[in-house]
């Protein structure tokens, strides 16, 4: 195989043809947005065929185009379109020239030509590409068309391969998700003849504060654990990000909680709303963490994982206030009930549930390694090709 050393340039024109945003050409040209690009894979997810986003000017395209995302170009979104259409002027139209397109697109992401698009960037929070940076870059291909192609039908083959096995591992991880909760529901829908009590008639209740962060001395010297609604996450909390001073203690009305306290997430963004922990140290909190101190009525693993079981109907206990209401408070949680089976039965079902999802999580943080190797196979696969 022969090969020719070239500058990206040559083999990639830049052909920004602008569409006027009131013309009929642009009703008859579906638009395509830089978010409707997967990041990698340069996927194109959707065309807008009503058009009605892309009111201002934008570039056309057809299927004769490598599309070239230079916004952000860490993200690496290189589309290759199917139709004509319109597009963000984010995204660059390059008509390639005497290279095969898919082998164009393919270079395009690889690692060394998104490392030289960010070397010459644009902008520090919205980084652009410097394409003249960019077209200048050299490097070296087949020449033949023909060659080009066939490495790029090689490439493609091995990167759907990965993809496949990308999503197998997504799809077993989530049966790992759902796994855990068959084991909670297995047992704990087993107990609806149990009487159940509110929480707040069982134990006593508390929530914590924010130290003022412009008062130094109440982080310095930093003593006690502080934990945060992010750090409550089905998970024992042995240490904390944070702590605050003996100062923040006296001052700041927080109350310094005995490990075997039960932490539940009343804000959070996200799926942190709702979360529970059980704490293995002494600690502190923020003002956004319901604390359930340790008793003689409840064993707190028991609790937890009652808690866990419930996680929607928390969930969607709190989103049934609407608006900017949808938090949890102490009288929601308070009120909440668990059925209230014998202590020593409490630990005996705490003590059985926690081997088994033990098992699970383990089985998780396996396939999530897997899939975090899967998930590298792409650039791996292109530095191969382009890289060396």
């Amino acid at each position: 195989m022969n090969y020719r050393t070239v500058l990206l340039g040559d083999i990639a024109k830049e052909d920004r043809v602008i569409v006027d945003p009131n013309s009929i050409e642009a009703l008859n040209r579906p638009y395509l947005g830089l978010e409707q690009i997967e990041s990698g894979t340069g996927h194109i997810l959707s065309y807008d065929v009503s058009s009605a986003e892309g009111k201002s000017t934008t570039f056309e395209f057809d299927e004769s185009h490598v599309l070239y995302g230079k916004l952000r170009p860490y993200l690496n979104k290189v589309a290759l379109p199917n139709r004509p259409g319109r597009c963000s002027t984010e995204i660059i139209p390059l008509r390639p020239h005497e290279v095969d397109r898919e082998f164009l697109a393919l270079l395009l992401r690889s690692d060394r030509l998104v490392t030289a698009a960010m070397s010459g960037k644009t902008g520090s929070r919205m980084p652009r590409a410097d394409m003249d940076n960019l077209f200048n870059l050299q490097i070296t291909i087949p020449e033949s068309r023909e060659d080009q192609h066939n490495i790029a039908c090689k490439i493609n083959s091995l990167l759907a391969t990965a993809e496949d096995a990308r999503k197998t591992s997504q799809i077993l991880l989530h049966d790992t998700h759902q796994l855990i909760k068959a084991i909670l529901n297995q047992d704990f829908c087993t107990l609806t003849k149990v009487d159940k009590v509110p929480i707040g008639d069982l134990a006593h209740t508390t929530s914590g504060s924010t130290p003022s962060r412009s008062h130094k001395d109440f982080w310095s010297p930093a003593i006690h654990p502080w934990v945060k609604t992010s750090e409550v996450a089905f998970r024992p909390i042995v240490q904390t990000e944070e702590s605050i001073s003996d100062l923040a203690l006296q001052e700041c009305s927080l109350s310094l909680l005995p490990a075997g306290t039960v932490l539940v997430a009343m804000y959070g963004q996200g799926k942190t709303r709702g979360q529970s922990a059980v704490l293995q140290i002494s600690a502190t909190t923020n003002q956004a963490c319901f604390a359930i101190l340790p008793n003689e009525s409840l064993d707190p693993y028991y609790l937890q994982l009652w808690l866990r079981h419930s996680y929607g109907t928390l969930r969607a206990l709190s989103e049934s206030r609407g608006g900017n209401q949808s938090n949890l408070n102490a009288e929601m949680l308070n009120a909440f009930e668990i059925p209230l089976l014998p202590l020593e039965e409490q630990r005996a079902l705490a003590s059985r549930l926690r081997a088994a999802i033990a098992e699970a999580e383990s089985m998780q943080r396996l396939l999530a390694a897997k899939l975090s190797d899967i998930e590298l196979l792409p650039s791996r696969i292109l530095a191969q090709a382009f890289d060396s």
